[in-house]
Formats: structure tokens, C-alpha cells, sequence
């Protein structure tokens, strides 16, 4: 079995990550503006003034994309392997990058690197990033 870390390199997994959810919020909100003319009037009103202000826009964009994602995270964990897929298809990947030597710049000491593998183990991933069930 080929292991995705040698197909995707983590900053290729973040990228995916995060633009994943961004696309799914903008598609939220394309939606939103399609419903928007059956709502009631009052409620047409505040969306439609909500969704022409560019600002506004992009800041429910952020917003929803900061939802999905929160969401997605807290639910990743507790998917069973069969529904994978599900998570690949909300989050571009069911794998989470490593941030590893890439954010501090040198190596990890020997205490940062068994403090890495402690929270990756209360996790439920061992150290190669794969997710193990509680059960």
C-alpha cells in the first residue's frame, strides 16, 4: 500500500486543506443567494444587503469556511474508516499535514518531538499521521 505522505507532501496537504473548505463555503453561499429570493421578504432583504457588500461577502465566506473546517476537524476523528470518504470528499484529504522541521525551522529536541507523539497518541493517530479507532 502506497502511504499518502510519499504522493502529497504536507505543504501540499495544507493547501488542499484549506482550499477544500473555502471551495464548499463558496458554494454555501452561492446556494444561499439562489434561496434567497424564496424567503420572506424580510428575510430576502437582510440576505440580499448581507451578500452585496464585498466585504460582507468574503467575510461569510471566512466565516463558513472557518464552520466547515472547525466541524470537519471535530468530526474526522470520530469517522470509521469506511466512511473516509466522506472526510476526503469535505476536506481534500483524510490525512492531516505534519508540521514537523517545516514550522520551527531546525529539528525537534528529543522533548519536542515525545510531547509531538504524545498528543498525536491522545489523538488517536500514531506517529505516521494514520487515525486509529478507540475501539
Amino acid at each position: 500500500m502506497t502511504d499518502i505522505r510519499r504522493e502529497f507532501s504536507d505543504k501540499t496537504l495544507a493547501r488542499l486543506r484549506t482550499a477544500t473548505p473555502a471551495w464548499w463555503a463558496s458554494l454555501v453561499v452561492m446556494i444561499l443567494a439562489w434561496l434567497a429570493p424564496r424567503l420572506s421578504a424580510d428575510l430576502y432583504a437582510a440576505v440580499d444587503e448581507l451578500l452585496r457588500s464585498p466585504a460582507a461577502l468574503a467575510a461569510v465566506i471566512a466565516l463558513v469556511t472557518l464552520v466547515w473546517h472547525a466541524t470537519w476537524g471535530w468530526l474526522g476523528p470520530r469517522i470509521p474508516d469506511q466512511f473516509l470518504w466522506v472526510l476526503r470528499l469535505a476536506m481534500g484529504s483524510a490525512q492531516t499535514p505534519a508540521y514537523g522541521d517545516s514550522v520551527l525551522g531546525r529539528p525537534l529536541d528529543g522533548d519536542e518531538a515525545r510531547l509531538i507523539r504524545d498528543i498525536r497518541q491522545v489523538e488517536g493517530r500514531d506517529t505516521s499521521g494514520r487515525r486509529h479507532d478507540d475501539a
